[in-house]
């Protein structure tokens, strides 16, 4: 059986997903309206569609090619932040194997680029010095702090953090702080 997608194509039924608002808000910017089922469809067809879920959001986020959301974040920082926070509103910290997925999507963004989560810390009450701390967005550890904090289970940036975890291992990788920096 195949059904209208909001591009206003006809698809297999088993290729679409049903979106709600938050859905098509955070995931309408990588054009997956042909993944999508059309708004006006009949209750009797969509009850035979699956909703979308956090499974088919990182199938999804794994399937796109490398530069798609490296460029997304350069262009439309809010699409990544929108992303974060639906599978911070859609994941709960019980699903370790989609926690675990989620944690190596490359969808963390420092204010230069995109990282997977284990390679970065969530702002806390420590200010790193030298810069030798890649630190999470601002924007992002505002808009979905506890899901990054509890649910992921990531490490906030604290004297402590720093000096007993973070320092020994990027000395341990050969950085070195800016000479400059420490005077």
């Amino acid at each position: 059986a195949i059904a209208r997608a909001r591009d206003g194509s006809f698809t297999p039924l088993h290729s679409l997903r049903q979106a709600d608002a938050t859905d098509i808000k955070a995931f309408a910017p990588l054009n997956v309206q042909n993944m999508l089922l059309a708004e006006e469809t009949p209750p009797d067809i969509c009850d035979l569609v699956r909703k979308v879920d956090a499974d088919w959001a990182i199938r999804l986020l794994e399937s796109l090619p490398k530069d798609t959301l490296p460029r997304l974040w350069s262009e439309q920082p809010k699409a990544i932040i929108d992303i974060l926070v639906w599978f911070s509103n859609h994941i709960v910290v019980t699903e370790r194997n989609i926690v675990d997925r989620v944690k190596r999507l490359p969808i963390y963004p420092t204010d230069a680029s995109l990282h997977l989560f284990y390679e970065l810390v969530i702002p806390g009450s420590f200010v790193d010095p030298f810069g030798l701390a890649s630190v999470i967005d601002s924007r992002v550890s505002e808009a979905c702090r506890d899901f990054l904090l509890k649910t992921l289970q990531g490490k906030e940036l604290t004297f402590k953090t720093y000096v007993t975890a973070l320092l020994p291992k990027l000395f341990a990788h050969g950085k070195q702080p800016d000479r400059e920096k420490c005077t």
